[in-house]
Formats: C-alpha cells, structure tokens, sequence
C-alpha cells in the first residue's frame, strides 16, 4: 500500500516533513517476518493452552468421580459399623464434587473452572 504511487496522501501540515514511502515500505518489510514468527508462537501457545486446560478439566472430572466413589463406599462401610457420626463426615457432597457433605457446609462455594473458550474475567484472573 505504500509503494503503490496512485494512493495520494494528504499534504503535510508543516513543510519540513516529508514521508518516504519506499523507505517506510522497506523498513516495516524488513520486520515483518520476525512479527510472523512472534505471531505465530501465540498461536501456538493458545492452542497449547486450550489443551493443557481440556487435559486438566478431564483430570478434575475422573479425580472428582473417584472421590465421589470412594466416600460412598467409606461412608456405606460407616454406616454398615454403626459409626453415623463417620459415616456422616466423609458422605460425599450431592453438589459440589470432590468435596465432603460436612465441607460442603463449612466452605463457601467455590468458583467454577473456565471453560477453554471462555473469555478472562475483567479484573484480569
């Protein structure tokens, strides 16, 4: 778009300034394949990102399930011994996975992970 003469630019508003459009076209030129390669590490990292988060998402969800499984088999074997107050203190949370129903009263609800296509929260966490 430089070098291209029949683009007409708007005249100087001082006359000591003058643009040369080859030499600007030469200068930017010869920074733009270090502005592709830069560019095309972010995307690269994006990409890493987004899997790295799927994989963590994924792990969470078989960990959560797992837990979820083995407090109910700890809080059947409670109960099964007579011990309630036990059985009571690891039974695991109907809604907050990975968590104990006695957690699930004492802490404040937890934030849920962003999904990969989520955008950022604004104040930038």
């Amino acid at each position: 778009m430089l070098r291209d003469a029949e683009i007409k630019l708007p005249k100087p508003r001082r006359a000591s300034m003058k643009l040369d459009r080859a030499a600007l076209a030469d200068e930017i030129a010869a920074e733009l394949p270090a502005l592709k390669k830069a560019l095309a590490k972010v995307a690269t990292e994006e990409r890493e990102k987004e899997a790295t988060l799927r994989a963590k998402q994924n792990a969470m969800r078989k960990s959560d399930k797992s837990f979820g499984q083995g407090a109910v088999l700890l809080a059947a074997s409670f109960t099964f011994a007579g011990l309630e107050d036990l059985a009571a203190k690891v039974r695991p949370s109907g809604r907050r996975p990975g968590r104990t129903a006695a957690e699930e009263d004492e802490a404040p609800p937890a934030e849920e992970p962003a999904s990969p296509g989520s955008p950022l929260p604004l104040d930038g966490g």
